[in-house]
């Protein structure tokens, strides 16, 4: 996200600020305005420079599965409405694979409650003992948020509820969440 101060005492800020204000997306902070890195040319500012990323994807991916994971990993909040079988899963699994790699918190996948055994299948047909994933029931869930315990873990979405510690949470993956 970029960040922009305005002064509030040059004409050509208040210009720059109306340009925020057709952005579709931004929010301001006291004089500082946040938006994506995308829209600094609007401004007629430089984006700052992109941090380069290592992803070293699993082997037999599908281009389109690779690209996909990768646009997610630089962008850090992503969607992927992709039809039934292009392979959203392994997508997801992707993406928690690097953010654990990377992070080394908690990732949080929450499914519908009979979809996590066919996750978890799919986990151990694509990547063997490489990635483990650990079912945490809605009772436990709590716990296992406080913990410091690095890994993937997957529950369903009715343990989601009020009070869950984000503390250790470093990534958020929903499955199915048009459900």
């Amino acid at each position: 996200m970029m960040r922009y101060l305005i002064d509030t005492n040059e004409l050509i800020d208040y210009d720059k600020f109306l340009a925020i204000k057709r952005m579709p997306q931004y929010s301001f902070v006291g004089n500082t305005a946040v938006f994506p890195d995308e829209y600094a040319a609007l401004l007629g500012v430089g984006a700052p420079e992109k941090t380069p990323f290592c992803y070293d994807p699993l082997d037999g991916l599908f281009d389109y599965q690779r690209d996909i994971t990768a646009a997610a990993i630089r962008k850090r909040k992503f969607a992927v409405f992709a039809d039934c079988g292009l392979g959203k899963t392994l997508i997801f699994l992707e993406f928690a694979r690097h953010a654990l790699a990377e992070s080394g918190g908690i990732i949080l996948i929450v499914s519908p409650l009979m979809v996590i055994p066919q996750t978890i299948r799919e986990t151990s047909r694509f990547y063997d003992d490489t990635l483990h994933i650990e079912r945490v029931s809605a009772a436990n869930l709590a716990e296992r948020l406080r913990s410091d315990q690095s890994g993937i873990v997957i529950t369903n979405y009715e343990a989601i509820t009020e009070g869950l510690s984000a503390d250790h949470l470093s990534g958020l993956i929903l499955d199915e969440s048009s459900m």
